[in-house]
């Protein structure tokens, strides 16, 4: 008989559960300890997180509307093409499309009859912070010597996370129907020559999903300020008692409702009889009979591990995830900020009959297209060194202003080109930047070295050309050299 890890794992847990719910640890009362932690929570962490989860359910709600804009166009657009073609195909294809849109439209909208969706898949961290705040709405409204902006405050955030778990239930299921719509038109028109408009329907489904699944794991774990108030309330018990009978994880293990207690404990096994059990088990094995159990319950974690990365990859939803009929963007879904690379570089030139040895200093920041496509602009300052080691002295010599786009060519290797204006003279005064004549054009292309320094920085090396070195007076040299550094 094989040992059930999930149940030895469920008594020893049970048999280290707190008893009692009239007092806390202190011995104060627990409508006095519940005040306390609701105090200890800061308005100002209250009000952001209310703020995260509306913006949130904007978002979500949001894309599903754009989704399904995006679609009846491209229905639109399909059946424009297929005029004149079978009818009957074109009849059973879109009778009733229109209806079924808005249908759905008007639910994500929240405009049937007002009802609550509830959220029927499992996400831990949202889990969390929903009950917890739950909690604390119901706790509030029976303090009245609680101020009444808290107590909103409270209400507000409460209102949001449930608004959030409305929208995903709405998103989950929005996927299940926009799905089968796809995949019913892509069998239907297989050969009828639309395949751009299959493949922009394929596109607009997949990064729907991909991106409510980036939206999904940023709530499976709980970020700081989430963290600290459930490290609050959890010293509550009367939280905890709330958590085990409220919380979505409560309903689906289906605990018992005297759970924790003493009586619940009754014949059950001790942790005594559960380790004779586990030696008598695995008498077989000798005196490795620990370490043979221990290794076997190393091998059901990872196998538990593998299948909640699983399932957290695929967003948890049971909806069929869509697979792409074209080379996806992995940074089409990052928000604006995420697809920035800030870095800096350095250029060094040794003095020469008109200019002193000097470094460019230049910040950059770029756009990431896709992974292998790069744009961005950069501001450069041109420090001088002196003619030599007897004579070192710091002199502003200029300014640049660069646009830049970076090609990945195979593996590190990239294909840099450039757009440069370089102001090459003393700076004495602000206002001479201001003639454009000033400035010397540089056109740039070459080749650049990218590697890893760290798991969050990374270094490059440039060699590019300059055709317009030849033009500018006083010449410089055509070949430029950078080393830079990405942030």
């Amino acid at each position: 008989m094989k040992i059930n890890l999930l149940l030895i794992l469920l008594i020893l847990a049970r048999s280290v559960s707190g008893q009692g719910f009239e007092k806390d640890l202190s011995g104060k009362p627990v409508v006095d300890s519940m005040q306390q932690a609701i105090n200890a929570i800061s308005s100002k962490s209250i009000d952001e997180i209310n703020k995260k989860y509306k913006k949130l359910g904007n978002s979500i709600q949001n894309k599903s509307l754009q989704l399904l804009q995006n679609m009846q166009n491209e229905e639109l657009k399909i059946k424009k093409k297929l005029v004149g073609t079978d009818s009957n195909t074109l009849n059973i294809l879109f009778e009733g499309s229109k209806e079924k849109y808005q249908s759905i439209q008007s639910k994500m909208e929240g405009i049937v009859n007002g009802k609550k969706i509830k959220l029927k898949e499992y996400i831990p961290g949202l889990d969390s912070v929903g009950t917890a705040f739950g909690f604390l709405k119901m706790s509030s409204l029976q303090m009245p010597s609680l101020e009444k902006d808290k107590i909103q405050q409270i209400t507000d955030a409460s209102a949001q996370i449930k608004n959030l778990q409305d929208k995903l239930q709405q998103a989950n299921e929005l996927q299940t129907f926009i799905v089968e719509r796809q995949q019913a038109l892509k069998s239907a028109l297989a050969n009828s020559g639309i395949s751009k408009n299959l493949i922009n329907l394929n596109k607009q489904v997949y990064y729907y999903q991909q991106q409510i699944v980036a939206y999904k794991n940023m709530l499976h774990e709980p970020e700081k300020m989430e963290r600290k108030a459930l490290e609050i309330l959890n010293k509550i018990p009367a939280f905890q008692k709330f958590m085990q009978k409220n919380s979505m994880i409560a309903s689906l293990l289906r605990l018992p409702t005297d759970y924790g207690s003493v009586g619940s404990l009754e014949g059950m096994q001790t942790r005594a009889q559960v380790e004779a059990m586990i030696s008598e088990r695995f008498a077989g094995v000798g005196a490795n009979s620990q370490q043979f159990f221990e290794q076997n319950v190393q091998t059901a974690q990872s196998a538990l591990t593998n299948l909640k990365d699983k399932v957290r990859s695929s967003g948890g939803s049971s909806s069929e995830m869509t697979m792409p009929d074209f080379k996806p963007n992995s940074q089409k879904i990052k928000p604006f900020l995420k697809r920035l690379e800030t870095g800096f570089n350095l250029q060094s030139q040794k003095s020469s009959g008109y200019f002193p040895s000097s470094t460019d200093l230049a910040l950059s920041i770029g756009y990431k297209l896709t992974e292998a496509r790069i744009i961005g602009i950069a501001l450069s300052y041109k420090i001088g060194l002196g003619k030599g080691f007897n004579d070192i002295h710091f002199t502003s010599e200029g300014l640049g202003l660069r646009s830049f786009v970076d090609i990945r060519a195979k593996g590190t290797f990239w294909i840099t080109g450039g757009w440069e204006y370089n102001y090459l003279q003393r700076i004495k005064d602000i206002t001479v930047l201001k003639d454009s004549k000033t400035w010397q054009k540089s056109a740039l292309i070459g080749v650049s070295k990218k590697y890893k320094i760290s798991s969050k920085y990374g270094g490059s090396v440039q060699l590019l050309y300059d055709f317009y070195a030849n033009r500018q007076l006083p010449t410089t040299s055509p070949i430029k050299f950078r080393i830079g550094y990405t942030l």
